[in-house]
């Protein structure tokens, strides 16, 4: 009887020491599984970069020295591989709570570039409930086109046995651009030279700024013609010319392309420039009055535009 009892005890003994020593390294907690990122704005485009804080969590418990390492995959957009870098996805790691860990090491004093290949994010001695967040930044510009973007990182617990996360990062980019337009101005009263040519002309009457994530063009019109005229005047909206020229053509990759003869003003859109992805394109745009000075008019409406181009 005394026997048995004896078989028994130490059968117990060899289950309890293989489930101790079994798990080795938990990550527990792990969370979320998905983030969808909240699509960039001008200024996130302007800047260079998109910042999401404390966006991952989780917990490591082990039983030997630990070390939780990250890696990603490529990039694609719109489920196709992209050549966007891996390293345009960067991260950051804090350790919250040591648990009763003696020692835990993270990396939270710079931005580390994602890799395909595994980097440590955090490692430490044996124990339980060290808590940890990640913060991750994706880098992108005007040239990054729209589209939807994803990647999946993996987190891997070593050390004895080991664990394993993944988790999927999608990035909706939206088709952006952005117009900025200065040069109100008020025609000065017509010399007689003016008269005796019978136009004006305005140089660098009006700057514009362009920049898109997508092929763009930019367009003018006067939609309602002229706002006012003195009664008799038989003045038209194509009485009002215009013609641009680029000053830089910014980040974009190809000289922006503009009209270099006078246009006549009309009350459908005209294209004044057009040019590839990029950032901080520069055009200056020269305004002809070519009527009867005489007849004084004001025009208000005329509009600068944009239209999307494939």
């Amino acid at each position: 009887m005394l026997r048995v009892k004896r078989t028994i005890v130490r059968a117990l003994i060899i289950v309890l020491l293989v489930t101790c020593i079994g798990y080795s390294i938990q990550l527990l907690d792990f969370s979320p599984v998905s983030i969808y990122w909240m699509p960039p704005q001008p200024p996130n485009l302007d800047s260079g970069y998109t910042i999401r804080s404390s966006a991952t969590s989780f917990t490591v418990n082990s039983t030997d020295p630990w070390d939780v390492v990250i890696s990603g995959s490529g990039w694609t957009r719109d489920g196709a591989s992209s050549d966007k870098p891996v390293s345009d996805f960067e991260w950051k790691s804090y350790c919250t709570t040591q648990g009763t860990m003696t020692t835990v090491t993270t990396y939270h004093d710079t931005w580390q570039p994602l890799s395909t290949q595994t980097q440590s994010v955090a490692l430490g001695s044996v124990g339980e409930n060290a808590q940890f967040l990640m913060d991750y930044k994706i880098n992108l510009d005007w040239h990054d086109q729209p589209g939807t973007y994803a990647i999946t990182l993996t987190y891997d617990g070593t050390g004895g046995t080991p664990d394993t996360e993944t988790q999927d990062i999608t990035l909706i980019v939206p088709a952006t651009q952005r117009l900025d337009m200065t040069g109100s101005f008020t025609w000065v009263q017509p010399t007689a030279a003016d008269l005796g040519r019978a136009y004006l002309v305005k140089s660098a009457a009006t700057s514009l700024v362009v920049s898109s994530n997508e092929d763009w063009e930019t367009t003018v019109s006067a939609p309602s013609g002229w706002d006012s005229a003195p009664p008799g005047a038989t003045i038209t909206a194509g009485d009002f010319k215009w013609k641009s020229h680029c000053v830089t053509s910014g980040t974009m990759a190809s000289t922006v392309t503009t009209p270099d003869t006078y246009t006549s003003l009309t009350t459908g859109p005209v294209a004044v420039a057009s040019g590839l992805p990029g950032n901080l394109a520069s055009l200056v745009k020269v305004v002809g009055f070519a009527s009867t000075p005489t007849e004084s008019a004001q025009i208000s409406d005329c509009v600068s535009g944009r239209s999307e181009s494939t």
